[in-house]
């Protein structure tokens, strides 16, 4: 995946309303060095915002610089849309190598299926992302939550998941639920035939 932006030499509230007027977002690039002042189209940047879905992750950027062109890895650090008519006001990204230590929402994958399912249950997912902390190499796709042995009533929480390698959830001072199973387990039913008494025996007492 690779993003383009082009350098940028104005900043201030006065010179980012006049480019958000020509149709470009104004943002700037951290990490390695002094930050980078950049500029990007506002339907492109929107695009690009919205296909990460929220989630963090790596991407080629190529900063155009009049005829001098550099690309690095980064990811989108924060950005801001309007109030009204989600315009893409500003966009902060930043420089990451495979050694960078990052605090990353990543989404939750249900594994395996509950058998109270077949009975009525609802599952419940109360959390589609965890925060984990990380280096950028061990970043997971997903965080697997198994199922296949949840019951009525029963929960998996953050801490009980299974974390890859070098990942570790971000838990401060609890352990949320992510996936709980909802419902009641259907009541027993009595074999009433093993209590009827024949009449001939009846009649025999």
């Amino acid at each position: 995946m690779n993003f383009s932006v082009e350098t940028r030499s104005t900043t201030g509230k006065g010179p980012n309303r006049q480019l958000r007027m020509q149709g470009l977002t104004p943002g700037v690039i951290y990490g390695k060095g002094e930050p980078k002042l950049v500029q990007m189209r506002i339907d492109y940047g929107t695009r690009f915002i919205e296909s990460f879905k929220g989630v963090i992750k790596p991407f080629e950027l190529t900063i155009v610089d009049g005829d001098k062109e550099t690309t690095i890895k980064a990811v989108v650090q924060e950005h801001q849309f309007s109030n009204w008519g989600g315009r893409l006001l500003h966009v902060d990204f930043r420089e990451v190598d495979d050694e960078t230590v990052m605090n990353v929402n990543v989404p939750i994958e249900v594994l395996g299926e509950s058998p109270a399912l077949k009975f009525g249950g609802v599952l419940q997912v109360i959390r589609r992302q965890i925060p984990v902390r990380c280096q950028l190499k061990d970043l997971p796709e997903h965080i697997g939550a198994d199922v296949s042995e949840l019951t009525f009533g029963t929960s998996l929480h953050m801490g009980s998941l299974n974390y890859p390698e070098g990942v570790k959830p971000v838990i401060k001072g609890r352990n949320p639920t992510v996936i709980t199973i909802a419902g009641r387990a259907p009541a027993l039913v009595e074999d009433d035939t093993a209590a009827v008494v024949p009449e001939e025996e009846a009649a025999a007492e």
